[in-house]
């Protein structure tokens, strides 16, 4: 056994030599993050950002409370520290900085009483990070959004979740995958239980996934009746506010859930970018801009579920919601420089109107039969959504000119999971299946042809078979699995397949963990074989227009990074990523 440690620690330890032999000379940010009673605090976020306030890396503290963080470049940056029960701490931090950073506890006050709770438990093994929540100080927070955000790892934004050095996660609430994360701002902190944050995810899951976020809520077996209600204003340069009402029932066995909602959004940013684009003439576009967006979104939901028995349950839920009026404008003004000489001023102005329906069912078993248990589960999604563009450009070299676009989009999805798990021998041997297809129709119109219109149709159908074996050897905890995904993407301009857009991916996708203990600390050894494929987002071929020389919008013609990538002609596209 004791041969086994000090293999796996070696190879641990070349691992890291070999990194640190090819990092740039970078002098590192280090420290500790310590209480006022000098106390180290373990699994506090730190984010390193830039001057401007660009999230860039980060990382957590140990158990002594150390961290270490490897800026890009020599220079000066922000050191972003927080931690639940103690304020937030934001101060500039300068490369090869080495010291102590102190939090002050931060008491909840609620009708002048002191409202006092422990601090989350957390617990690590094998690439999950499990956060208590029930009884904490998490649970007296509003919603899952602001329980995500203390989470250590995970850092949120406007943009979403992010998890460090893994990049987006995707979110299950139990074992339903989520479709839209604003249902987190919908679920309530005092009804989740913990929270589970998975960074070397595992045969069960796609491909493509490279960090998961599973939160796992209260189950109350108590026959009940009731029901609350739930309202908040979010105060920035504007406020927004949201309303919420939930009834339930529970008798015996059965459970009904009823919710409606309304969220209304009211926001404004100011932002500065600087676009750089290489030709013959070296262009520079330097753009201050003015971004409002407000709406209301308003939908409800159904869920009923039956426990049969201690050991088999089945649930269904089905939920509506329509963004009926949802407006977004911006107003920015154009620097812009031809080899470096100044060329033009343009002040653009655009208004958008944006209009979703979409519909979700779900369903669910959950059973064991002797020692075998089958967890299976299916959604059905269905959704439209509408985008009407009006933009005005003033260019004092080139004229002014409106432009308009419509853009409407269908959206389906239909996915099944099948997932069985078994002892064997000293472990446990999980083995499933599932099946995805999705279908999105984009029609987008752009009046002035200055835009090209487009009628594309995407069908992705993604297959996939895996197996995954944990076993526990003393202190030593292995996992290893195997995922096979097939998936095919075909792709339709005018109603017309084009077979040099669509595409056919076959992947083995392996895995494999080890925990053992090293000395005081507990260490982790992973291999993971992960997919990295355009999304819908950044195939899609509709555009919105910035200015001249910047459209936004997706390539079609966008393949993964291990194969080659056909010609791309035509005008820059911001916001694509090519891989």
């Amino acid at each position: 056994m004791k041969q086994i440690i000090c293999i796996l620690a070696l190879l641990l330890m070349s691992v890291t030599t070999t990194k640190a032999q090819t990092s740039p000379a970078t002098p590192s940010i280090r420290g500790k993050i310590l209480t006022e009673e000098k106390q180290p605090i373990e699994f506090t976020n730190i984010a390193l950002l830039s001057e401007d306030s660009t999230f860039i890396q980060g990382t957590c503290s140990r158990s002594d409370g150390s961290f270490e963080l490897l800026p890009p470049a020599p220079g000066n940056y922000l050191l972003q520290v927080s931690s639940i029960g103690y304020k937030p701490l934001c101060q500039p931090c300068p490369t090869g900085s080495t010291h102590n950073w102190i939090l002050q506890t931060d008491a909840v006050l609620l009708a002048e009483t002191v409202i006092t709770a422990a601090r989350p438990v957390f617990r690590l093994k094998g690439g999950k990070l499990e956060t208590s929540v029930r009884q904490t100080l998490l649970a007296s927070l509003n919603d899952a959004n602001d329980v995500l955000k203390h989470i250590p790892g995970l850092r949120s934004s406007d943009e979403g979740y992010t998890v460090f050095g893994k990049g987006t996660p995707v979110i299950y609430i139990d074992n339903r995958l989520l479709q839209d994360n604003s249902e987190l701002q919908r679920l309530s902190a005092a009804d989740i239980e913990k929270v589970e944050l998975i960074t070397n995810p595992g045969a069960e899951y796609d491909a493509t996934v490279k960090a998961v976020v599973r939160i796992r809520t209260v189950r109350n077996k108590r026959d009940s009746f009731g029901g609350n209600f739930r309202a908040g204003i979010t105060q920035r340069r504007r406020n927004s506010h949201y309303g919420q009402v939930n009834l339930n029932y529970q008798k015996k066995g059965l459970s009904l859930l009823g919710m409606l909602y309304t969220n209304y959004e009211n926001r404004k940013r100011h932002q500065e970018v600087r676009y750089q684009i290489p030709s013959e003439i070296q262009w520079d576009v330097n753009n201050r801009v003015h971004l409002y967006n407000k709406g209301l979104l308003a939908g409800g939901k159904a869920s009923a579920s039956y426990d049969f028995t201690p050991q088999h349950s089945l649930g269904a839920s089905y939920e509506f919601h329509r963004t009926p009026d949802y407006h977004s404008s911006d107003h920015s003004a154009y620097t812009v420089r031809a080899n470096e000489e100044l060329a033009d001023h343009t002040i653009h102005s655009s208004q958008n109107l944006q209009q979703t329906n979409r519909h979700q069912l779900n369903a669910y078993y959950q059973g064991s039969i002797k020692q075998l248990h089958i967890n299976f589960n299916t959604d059905l999604v269905y959704g439209k959504s509408y985008n009407h563009q009006e933009a005005q450009e003033e260019s004092q070299t080139e004229g002014n000119r409106d432009i308009s676009s419509f853009n409407h989009a269908d959206n389906r999805l239909y996915a099944a999971k099948l997932i069985l798990t078994h002892p064997l021998w000293k472990g446990e041997l999980k083995t499933g299946a599932d099946y995805t297809f999705i279908r999105r129709n984009d029609n987008f119109l752009n009046r002035q042809h200055i835009l090209p219109d487009t009628d594309s149709r995407i069908d992705e159908s993604k297959s996939a078979v895996f197996a995954e074996y944990s076993l526990t050897l003393g202190k030593i905890s292995l996992l290893a699995g195997l995922r096979f995904e097939h998936a095919v993407s075909d792709y339709w301009e005018q109603e017309k397949y084009v077979s040099g857009q669509s595409r056919t991916y076959n992947d083995w996708c392996p895995n494999l963990s080890v925990d053992f203990p090293l000395g005081k600390a507990q260490a982790n050894l992973s291999y993971t074989a992960k997919s990295n494929r355009p999304s819908f987002f950044q195939l899609r071929s509709t555009l919105s227009y910035n200015n001249r020389f910047i459209y936004e919008g997706g390539n079609p013609l966008l393949t993964p990074r291990n194969q080659p990538r056909p010609a791309v002609h035509g005008p820059l596209q911001v916001g694509t990523i090519r891989t």
